[in-house]
Order: structure tokens, then C-alpha cells, then sequence
């Protein structure tokens, strides 16, 4: 299989993060292995669109659409699209990537293959940069269990594991194995690459996670914006594995409705619910305080948010895709 490579960049409002960006993926290193790096600017309102005009009078292999929709999955389709190589690696405009990146991960897939049958490509976890005291939280409570959840987008495993997508921030593709699907779904804003996978797997395709290399990825600069993206990243649950996120919805408000009535009727309840409540907003106040390790108990709650308010509108958009 050849060693050239198309890269993939999205981006949407990312001025402050491109040039950093840029700049990591377009060393001597991973200019050796690209063929060409497709940009899609996402309907941008601020600089994006002229830092990107700029960097492709520098560099002549940077080919820049413009979308007027800001649709993440009808922006990796337009990459799929435009490819001519066999291999397709993607990642978003807040991320910077590590020395050697291109070729790393090359090497990934060639191992991948030497284990595997039908591998459909592979990836490698993302963390936050450390700039504030919530971001060194959060990478810390990812390295856990109950932090990654085994997920492809935090998980940092001893060895190799099969997964079930390939989280698009850190991700090489066989191209034709992604050719043999029906394409990211272009009206999803989260999940397009949980939809990927699911197709993929459904083929008999595997896609393999890797310990390294491991991209930094700037995707919030506050903790707000994090608990946006758990909530969304919660939604995209009922996207690859719905019986489990069916199960979690259900017995949530199952288990909401049963405490919901006892302290209708009982005192006792009512007092318990109060006292949890009372430790929530302790755990909030610190929060704001950076006082304590709380950032991830509110991420694992924003993450089972997303799974039983927004998941099932979610599901249902995609189960309409003609």
C-alpha cells in the first residue's frame, strides 16, 4: 500500500487555533507522506477562511473548500469525496499534532494489519492541553476508567484494542473501505464518525485503537464549553451502541419517576433528595473554586445527560436517512 496521504482538516471559527495548528501537521516530518491536505472551513464568521488563503500561498498542496453550512458530516463527506489516495487521516482545525505524526500512524495501521484481517484503519486517543487547572482534571480523570469508559477518544490502552469507530480527530482510513460504505451521514453535527464505525464494523470491517500518538486537542477553552461537548458526545451514544443507550434512558426515568413519587409522598425522601442536591451544589461551588478533582463527577453527569434527553432525537434523525 502506498505511504502518501490525504489529510482531512475541518474547521469552523478556529483563528485563534490555526496557525498552531497548521504548523504542527505541516513539518519536514509529515510533509514526506502527504499527498494533500483537503481543508473544509465550516461557514466561518471570523479570520479562518483568510489565515487558511494564506497558508496555501505557502503551501501549494492545501486545497481549501468553503461550506456555508456549518454540517461537520457533510464536511468529512466532502473530503471522502475529493481523496485520491488510499489512505485518509483526519483531524480538526483545535487540534495541534506530535512530532512524526503522519508517518506514527502509518506504522499503526502496518501492525494493525500484520494482526488483524480487514482493518479499515486506526487511531489514537486526544487530550486537552493543560493550560488551567479544570483541563489538568479532566486528563487526569480520562487516564481512569470511569473517565475513558474505553473510548477511542480518551482511552490510552497497554496494547492495541479493536474498537467500534474511529474517532475522527486522530484517525487514519483505508479509503477503500470507507468507499464501500454510504458515507458520513452530512446533516450530523456529532457522531458522523460513531455512524462511520457502525457501518464499517456492519461490513466486517475492524478499526484499531492505539496507545500513540496521542493528539492535543484544544476542543474546549472553558469548562462549560467541556460539559457542551459530554453532553453531545452522550447524544452520539444512540448513535453506535442504541440497546445500551435505549437501557440507560429508560431505567433513568424509570428510576427519576419511582424517587419523583416517593417524595410526593415521603418526608424522609424528600429530606435525602435535598441533602444530594446540597452536595451538587457544593461540588459546583468548588468547581467554580477550583477547589477539588469535582470537574469529572459534572462530566459524567453533562455525558448522561446528552444519553437520555438529546440521544433519542439523535437516533431518530438518523433512523429517517433515506
Amino acid at each position: 500500500m502506498s505511504s502518501k496521504v490525504t489529510l482531512g482538516l475541518l474547521c469552523h471559527n478556529e483563528e485563534k487555533n490555526l496557525d498552531l495548528c497548521l504548523g504542527s501537521l505541516l513539518t519536514t516530518e509529515n510533509l514526506m507522506h502527504l499527498e494533500e491536505v483537503i481543508v473544509v472551513d465550516n461557514a466561518s464568521t471570523d479570520r479562518s477562511f483568510e489565515i487558511l488563503q494564506a497558508w496555501s500561498r505557502r503551501f501549494s498542496l492545501l486545497k481549501i473548500f468553503k461550506s456555508e453550512e456549518n454540517l461537520v458530516g457533510g464536511a468529512r463527506q466532502t473530503i471522502l469525496d475529493q481523496c485520491r489516495t488510499e489512505i485518509l487521516m483526519f483531524t480538526d482545525a483545535d487540534c495541534m499534532v506530535p512530532e512524526n505524526w503522519v508517518f506514527s500512524m502509518l506504522q499503526n495501521l502496518k501492525s494493525a494489519e500484520g494482526t488483524w484481517e480487514n482493518v479499515a484503519g486506526v487511531c489514537a486517543p486526544n487530550r486537552l492541553p493543560e493550560f488551567y487547572f479544570w483541563q489538568r482534571v479532566i486528563n487526569r480523570f480520562q487516564s481512569g476508567p470511569f473517565g475513558h469508559g474505553r473510548s477511542p477518544q480518551a482511552w490510552i490502552p497497554k496494547t492495541p484494542q479493536q474498537v467500534d469507530h474511529l474517532p475522527t480527530t486522530n484517525a487514519l482510513y483505508v479509503l477503500r473501505a470507507l468507499r464501500s460504505t454510504k458515507g458520513f451521514l452530512p446533516t450530523l453535527m456529532v457522531g458522523e464518525d460513531a455512524d462511520m464505525g457502525k457501518q464499517l464494523k456492519a461490513l466486517g470491517y475492524k478499526m484499531i485503537l492505539f496507545p500513540q500518538p496521542v493528539v492535543v486537542n484544544k476542543s474546549a477553552e472553558t469548562f462549560k464549553e467541556w460539559l457542551w461537548r459530554m453532553w453531545n458526545f452522550g447524544a452520539a451514544q444512540w448513535i453506535h451502541k442504541p440497546l445500551r443507550a435505549f437501557a440507560v434512558t429508560g431505567i433513568s426515568w424509570i428510576f427519576f419517576f419511582l424517587v419523583g413519587a416517593l417524595c410526593w409522598r415521603s418526608p424522609w425522601a424528600r429530606n435525602k433528595v435535598l441533602m444530594l442536591f446540597s452536595v451538587l451544589i457544593f461540588a459546583g461551588v468548588a468547581v467554580r473554586q477550583n477547589w477539588g478533582p469535582y470537574h469529572g463527577l459534572f462530566s459524567l453527569l453533562a455525558y448522561w445527560a446528552g444519553i437520555c434527553i438529546k440521544g433519542p432525537y439523535a437516533f431518530l434523525k438518523l433512523r429517517s436517512r433515506s
